[in-house]
């Protein structure tokens, strides 16, 4: 039975669902307020376990937190301490302190809801076993948490998220992407600014609009197909990797650019007629030419999944 259990367990993990919020399980939880005088660019961090942090941006200059701490015993739940202070209004903390006793379950933790001037900068967002969520926030970003799912909407500026055995889903980017993950996919749609995904026993999905031509497009998996879609007049470089799928590259229909792509066990396919260059040879698995009168590397590899170059509708 026990060797089920942690089957069961180690499915769950590596199929990127997003973790239950420890605090749906607490039998004791207590709420809590915090409203801060802010900037429009007032810098956030926020540090937490086991639970959600949430938090979108609106019109005022506040930051109001609300959350609520939990535990399995009403003694537990006394020893857990929220944090919250602003020293200027140019930054407001936010930070849970749990019990240094060893005796102390670790199921305990806080989470959190916080609204923010819409220029606000979240320095630092970090939690475990839950998922982060931020909408309508136009300054830079970075967030972290562990076996759970970071989720992103209406967002502008440097985006660095990072979670583990869960999801990263990013919608309506302006800016800058760095997403890393293990056991659970990425998805982004962003416009402007740089690409670079990372993760392993899942897949990447993303579409780029006028992207910077100044900055290279990269993603990296293993286990896991790669789709990557680029529309704009100025195209990046790329540099796609993976094993065991597939990659599929989507171009404009009057892209240039210079292509090389390889794969062990798969087949290459190309919408685009290419030109050759002297003592280059194509074949089913190795393919490198210029698009049109050429442009950007576009590096693709793959073993054990096939390659296709596409042109965009």
């Amino acid at each position: 039975m026990r060797k089920m259990w942690l089957m069961a367990v180690v499915l769950f993990a590596a199929s990127g669902c997003d973790v239950m919020d420890f605090a749906d399980s607490g039998r004791y939880r207590e709420s809590f307020h915090f409203s801060f005088d802010a900037h429009p660019g007032v810098r956030l961090t926020v540090e937490t376990r086991n639970g959600s942090v949430e938090i979108s941006g609106w019109d005022r200059n506040t930051v109001e937190v609300d959350g609520e701490k939990f535990a399995s015993t009403q003694e537990q739940l006394k020893e857990i301490r929220i944090d919250a202070q602003a020293a200027t209004a140019d930054s407001v903390n936010v930070r849970t302190v749990m019990p240094e006793a060893s005796g102390f379950h670790s199921n305990g933790g806080a989470r959190y809801t916080i609204h923010v001037p819409k220029q606000a900068m979240l320095e630092r967002i970090v939690s475990s076993n839950a998922h982060v969520t931020v909408s309508g926030v136009e300054g830079d970003a970075r967030l972290h948490t562990s076996n759970g799912a970071i989720h992103t909407s209406r967002t502008q500026g440097a985006l660095v998220a990072e979670t583990s055995n869960s999801a990263i889903e990013i919608q309506d980017h302006r800016g800058d992407i760095e997403a890393h993950s293990s056991n659970g996919h990425i998805e982004a749609e962003a416009t402007g600014g740089g690409f670079r995904a990372e993760t392993s026993n899942s897949s990447i999905e993303a579409t780029l609009k006028d992207p910077n031509p100044g900055m290279p497009v990269k993603a990296d998996s293993s286990n896991g197909h790669i789709h990557i879609r680029l529309e704009g007049a100025k195209l990046p470089p790329v540099k796609i990797d993976t094993s065991n799928s597939s990659i599929e590259l989507r171009l404009p229909p009057e892209a240039q650019a210079h292509i090389e792509a390889e794969t062990s066990n798969g087949d290459i396919t190309s919408d685009f007629g290419m030109t050759v260059p002297p003592g280059s040879t194509r074949s089913k698995r190795r393919l490198e030419g210029s698009i049109g009168s050429g442009g950007p590397d576009m590096r693709l590899h793959s073993s054990n999944g096939s390659i296709r170059i596409l042109k965009g509708i």
